[in-house]
């Protein structure tokens, strides 16, 4: 949802990712209903697990920066936001005093 939203309010471009390989292929077919594949790709990447004995440093930095990425949406995401309120008030402020 982030990414579309970015996408669409500021014409951000986005790599969206999930350890769910359905997941993607609902967002990627959300992604296409939205007319934004060209700013948005969904990929799947395979879920890290500490239990795992065989998980290799790749794939831990995998998941390292699926979680940057992740915290990186969500605040982009709170920015829009915090535009999108400000715009808001500039115009009741502006009709209040018309």
């Amino acid at each position: 949802m982030y990414p579309l939203l970015g996408a669409r309010l500021n014409g951000w471009q986005f790599i969206a990712t999930d350890a769910d390989a359905t997941n993607v292929d609902y967002a990627s077919a959300n992604v296409e209903r939205n007319q934004l594949t060209d700013k948005v790709k969904g990929k799947y990447l395979q879920a890290y697990s500490s239990s795992s004995s065989t998980t290799s440093s790749s794939s831990r930095l995998v998941y390292v920066i699926t979680i940057i990425i992740a915290i990186r949406h969500v605040c982009l995401f709170i920015s829009s936001f915090v535009s999108l309120l400000r715009c808001m008030f500039v115009n009741m402020e502006s009709e209040v005093i018309s």
